[in-house]
């Protein structure tokens, strides 16, 4: 679990325990005991809990070159 803190509507990448591969999400809040919830760019699903998170240009350092950081 991260401690890093993230706002609401911030570009984020996010992956799950066992996974390899970073996935662009949207970050929604926090719980109380300090897990991260994200919600997909279409909006399509509520949010939901990801075991790893970290903001979007650290996976893509490129990913904000002419746009903006929030969905």
């Amino acid at each position: 679990m991260s401690t890093q803190i993230f706002e609401k509507g911030q570009l984020v990448a996010v992956r799950d325990k066992a996974g390899q591969d970073w996935t662009l999400r949207v970050y929604d809040h926090a719980s109380p005991e300090g897990q991260h919830f994200c919600r997909g760019l279409e909006r399509l699903m509520p949010p939901c809990w990801w075991n790893q998170v970290k903001p979007a240009e650290e996976v893509w350092p490129e990913i904000f070159l002419g746009r903006e950081r929030n969905a």
